[in-house]
């Protein structure tokens, strides 16, 4: 049996080695790439809860004035919200801090 090359086994080694080729240069391309994104992304900071900022400029809200809270307490034990003692609780608090 003789082994000569015909010239479709030399096109077909030609198509095999082409897509090796393909195949490697995409590997590569694709490492790059990421490499790449990855020295160029910044790293993500600690996550850091914070309170939101106040301006010196900004007055604290107003408080309601005591009538108007023991009003609030009333209410609340009208719709059941709250029990009587807890009324009666609440409002010592908001009688003694005037």
């Amino acid at each position: 049996m003789s082994s000569t090359l015909t010239p479709a086994l030399i096109l077909l080694g030609l198509v095999l080695l082409a897509i090796g080729a393909l195949v490697v240069v995409g590997v590569v391309a694709l490492v790059v790439t990421t490499r790449r994104r990855a020295v160029t992304a910044p790293a993500p900071g600690p996550l850091v809860l914070e309170a939101p900022a106040t301006s010196a400029t900004e007055a604290p809200a107003p408080r309601p004035s005591v009538e108007a809270r023991l009003a609030e307490l009333d209410d609340l034990v009208g719709r059941g919200v709250i029990t009587d003692d807890e009324r009666t609780a609440a409002r010592a608090r908001i009688l003694a801090e005037g």
